[in-house]
């Protein structure tokens, strides 16, 4: 019987981090989108946020590494 190899998984993005803390309200506020929908959703924040805002996610994207 051969063992399934563990392999590791990637490591999260601060982007990664945004979307885990970002999609449950969003999900909350648009019932009824599609996952693709609230995808678009999350990206569209992300892209308005400043450096200052995105600073938490990145540090716990570089704490990963």
């Amino acid at each position: 019987m051969l063992k399934k190899l563990r392999t590791k998984t990637r490591t999260k993005t601060a982007f990664n981090y945004f979307d885990i803390a970002m999609r449950p309200g969003l999900k909350k506020k648009n019932q009824g989108k599609r996952s693709q929908d609230i995808s678009k959703l999350v990206s569209a924040a992300w892209k308005k946020i400043d450096k200052a805002e995105r600073a938490p996610y990145e540090l716990k994207a570089l704490k990963e590494k």
